[in-house]
């Protein structure tokens, strides 16, 4: 077939995809569909530039009323459905931590271990969603949900700030039973 709506098998070109539905972020500049049964639609992006991304959680996509959906067989007029959000992932991240580097505050000159005031710099590998924790005020708690200390205690209290994207500050406030 043409690619048309719900024709088993049929792949659709872009220009069909975005004649059938609307998305709230751009799939990107090349991508195709086919319709694996009646029922589901299996979108496949073939070049992701310009694209949006789609983010699971918040992606949403709209049947556009000329994309002509109806059921089966067609008894009713044409939908103008709006799905719920993507769900799944896109396969697990690929950032890592590209550095964790510890400093004593100020007037610290002796070696012996934390003080309050000294600072832990965790720097990512690639820009993060900043495990959707605020800018400034990470609590204890927050950090230690981030983070497997391993047994290691970093002190009884500490707070957390990124300043930037791929940079997490942490700053010792009382390093009372660090080891």
């Amino acid at each position: 077939g043409f690619g048309g709506v719900g024709e088993t098998n049929a792949v659709m070109t872009k220009a069909n995809v975005d004649n059938t539905f609307s998305f709230t972020n751009s799939l990107g500049n090349g991508y195709t569909g086919q319709w694996t049964s009646r029922t589901t639609l299996v979108i496949t992006i073939t070049d992701d530039s310009n694209s949006g991304p789609p983010v699971p959680s918040t992606f949403k996509l709209t049947v556009v009323v000329s994309g002509n959906i109806r059921n089966y067989p067609p008894q009713c007029a044409e939908t103008s459905a709006t799905s719920g959000v993507l769900l799944g992932n896109f396969g697990s991240s690929p950032i890592t931590i590209s550095s964790w580097v510890a400093s004593a505050p100020a007037g610290i000159t002796t070696c012996g271990g934390f003080a309050s005031g000294s600072k832990m710099i965790v720097t990512f590998s690639q820009d993060t969603n900043r495990a959707h924790l605020p800018s400034t005020g990470i609590t204890r708690t927050q950090l230690d949900q981030l983070f497997a200390w391993n047994n290691i205690n970093v002190g009884s209290s500490y707070t957390g700030e990124w300043t930037n994207d791929r940079t997490l500050q942490i700053v010792i406030l009382d390093p009372f039973g660090a080891s």
